[in-house]
């Protein structure tokens, strides 16, 4: 048999590690020329390309928190926010000294629904930024989803003063005073728009919610529909439209508005809730359970959602199952009168009568104190 000489087994060695190098090399992009191509295919308009070459230069260059920072850009563009997420963080870790970061950290959690992250982080920012009307602007209205519109208020009142007359801040302040409670002052904000805006599709939208307040469904519907030929992705308009649709029994039509929007927003829980709703009574039932359980993904201490879903259950017939989530309904709102009529039903369709006694019981205790409530108002008593 032929064999190799030494040296000649030397030089074919010392190639094939010459070859490996070489290949390493080649897979391994310039950090600079990587970051270049990023960008440039960025302006060029096309995000969802450019994500993989942030990646390349990344990989060549992992200490560099701009592009990490850029990449999380990228990442908020394509709706990606949990990746993006993770960039933000990583860039405020090597780049702490820009506070610029800090901010987008925020607005990832803003988009994620982790809202007291987000406020903390934005406090911290607009402290050392107040002339960042927009961070200020966006700490107020994460306030108002918060659940905190005087904190919203607070701040909205004060871009108000600093000659934030802008429609966004006024539309911002109304909103806040309206969930507050405090109509008058809402209803003053409202006439100052429409005489400085008097076209503006945001206004339409107000008003319709106003409208939708009051009962007057049929034209709050015609509001939101000027407001959408004025302005077709106007955020919010479309759940709007289709949880007016909703009220009007207009089933169908409320279907299709209500995907279009939770196809803008797929992390509002309160679209799915609707959306559930209209799809259980046109009798798809497979399709309401997913909406239901995906708006307690997105919010696993909204008793609403549980409620939905236990409701659909039983009345599915699916008493086993339907236990654990209306359990949880009245875990998060005890005093919710239907959910604990639906669990002594669920009960008493299990064989467990004397558990079905005691809710139904709390029924009749929680009536009781919603008529004596109502009679109170009636007369005019405190």
């Amino acid at each position: 048999m032929w064999r190799m000489d030494p040296s000649a087994r030397v030089i074919e060695r010392a190639a094939i590690l010459c070859l490996a190098t070489v290949a390493v090399a080649q897979q391994t992009p310039d950090p600079q020329v990587a970051a270049i191509r990023a960008y440039r295919t960025m302006e060029a308009g096309d995000t969802a390309a450019a994500v993989p070459l942030f990646h390349d230069a990344i990989s060549a260059d992992p200490g560099n928190g701009r592009l990490h920072n850029d990449l999380g850009s990228a990442l908020m563009r394509l709706e990606r926010h949990e990746d993006a997420l993770d960039h933000f963080r990583m860039a405020a870790e090597l780049l702490p000294e820009v506070l610029e970061i800090t901010r987008n950290v925020a607005q990832a959690y803003f988009q994620l629904g982790r809202y007291s992250e987000s406020t903390n982080l934005l406090k911290r920012y607009v402290t050392a930024r107040p002339e960042d009307r927009s961070a200020r602007q966006l700490l107020a209205l994460v306030y108002s989803l918060a659940g905190e519109p005087e904190e919203s208020i607070r701040l909205l009142e004060h871009l108000r003063a600093d000659g934030g007359d802008d429609l966004s801040v006024l539309y911002s302040l109304a909103s806040a005073y309206m969930q507050a409670g405090l109509s008058d002052e809402a209803q003053g904000v409202i006439e100052e728009m429409f005489r400085k805006h008097p076209d503006a599709p945001e206004l339409r939208l107000m008003l319709s919610k106003a409208l939708e307040s009051q009962g007057r469904h049929e034209r709050a519907l015609a509001e939101i529909d000027i407001a959408l030929d004025g302005r077709p992705d106007l955020p919010a308009a479309r759940f709007q439209r289709g949880r007016l649709l909703w009220h009007l029994l207009r089933d169908e039509e409320a279907e299709s508005d209500l995907e279009e929007a939770v196809t803008a927003a797929p992390r509002n829980p309160e679209i799915y809730i609707y959306l559930g709703s209209v799809r259980e009574r046109l009798g798809k039932a497979t399709e309401a359970e997913a909406d239901f359980r995906n708006a307690i993904r997105l919010a696993p201490e909204d008793y609403r959602s549980f409620h939905q879903l236990g409701r659909l259950l039983h009345r599915q017939g699916n008493a086993a199952s339907a236990l654990p989530v209306l359990e949880k309904a009245l875990a998060l709102r005890p005093d919710h009168t239907e959910s604990n009529y639906l669990l002594a039903r669920t009960l008493l369709q299990l064989g467990r009568r004397a558990e079905a006694r005691e809710f139904m019981n709390r029924v009749r205790e929680l009536q009781d104190r919603e008529r004596a409530g109502l009679e109170s108002q009636v007369s005019g008593n405190d």
